[in-house]
């Protein structure tokens, strides 16, 4: 067995299960936005809030380093 051989027992490629989750994730999302927009609309600001909360940390973090 080569070295470009890789394992025998792995995979290459797992595309088509990811394409069906991916599918599958997009649907239920629209599902929720279609029946409770209020309330998919407001996950979606708690979401987006802890990522700029983390953005700013990391932010704050760098600029102490440069100090």
């Amino acid at each position: 067995m080569s070295r470009k051989d890789g394992f025998p027992m792995v995979a290459s490629s797992g595309g088509g299960l990811k394409r069906v989750v991916g599918a599958l994730v997009v649907v239920a999302l629209l599902a929720v936005v279609i029946r409770n927009p209020s309330e998919a609309a407001s996950w979606a600001k708690a979401f987006f809030g802890v990522v700029m909360g983390a953005v700013d940390g990391v932010a704050s973090f760098i600029r102490e380093l440069a100090n």
